[in-house]
């Protein structure tokens, strides 16, 4: 999966503000006949072979995703790409924090009461950045941090050059800890945790930006560089 994800990244990235032939990207799937596989890219308007049993989950530029099952020949079912049964498709539009099942986050950990593995918890959504993954982080209002172990209660202190240091409980069994805005205007926020600082640089969404599908928030998490945050955004619209 991070290797599909940077390639996304790169791809779209690279894309941003032109338009190319190539504009079709696989999530997830292979069509052995066609040379397609997880991460591949490719121009909507190429013919595609599927054989039965076959199937392709595509994320295309304009901020699309469908899902093709084989046997399928010809291009894309999609407007602009020529012909097909559109019974095919799936088109998928999922806000950030809809439905869906994301990659889990941290380690497997034995259960107090019976040693069994436990699998850990989720992140919420995109939005929620993960403590142990410090770096660039992308914000649409407050820094949401989350922790895939919440079976202690931590004292964290949140600080940056232009405001006093704040300090802040995390209660035992809440995942996801709030970092007020006013500790993000120097444009990154440190947090001492224990023995270690992790500094979070936030890029903050713009009021006039549209992300209301999930392509479009992905492209945006990919030119500000959030690539942890567009790794969950992928793996949401994987599993829808």
């Amino acid at each position: 999966m991070r290797a599909c994800v940077v390639a996304i990244l790169m791809w779209l990235v690279a894309m941003t503000g032109a338009a190319f032939a190539t504009d079709a990207t696989v999530l997830e799937g292979e069509a052995a006949r066609s040379g397609l596989k997880t991460g591949s890219i490719f121009s909507s308007r190429d013919s595609i072979h599927l054989d039965e049993g076959e199937h392709l989950v595509i994320y295309l530029q304009r901020g699309e995703m469908l899902t093709l099952e084989g046997p399928h020949d010809g291009p894309l079912p999609v407007d602009g790409a020529g012909g097909g049964d559109p019974d095919e498709v799936s088109m998928v539009s999922i806000l950030v924090g809809h439905r869906g099942t994301t990659s889990t986050v941290g380690a497997f950990e034995a259960t107090p009461a019976t040693g069994a593995p436990a699998e850990p918890e989720a992140r919420p959504n995109a939005w929620a950045v993960d403590v142990a993954e410090a770096g660039t982080s992308c914000i649409d209002g407050e820094l949401r941090l989350f922790r895939a172990d919440a079976t202690r209660e931590e004292h964290v202190t949140a600080r940056n050059p232009l405001v006093a240091p704040v300090a802040l409980d995390w209660p035992a069994g809440a995942h996801t800890l709030a970092v007020p805005e006013g500790l993000l205007s120097a444009g990154y926020v440190n947090i001492d945790r224990g023995e270690q600082t992790l500094r979070f640089t936030v890029r903050r969404l713009p009021d006039d930006r549209d992300v209301s599908e999930p392509g479009k928030l992905l492209r945006w998490f990919a030119e500000m560089g959030c690539e942890s945050q567009a790794s969950v955004l992928i793996g949401r619209m994987v599993a829808e």
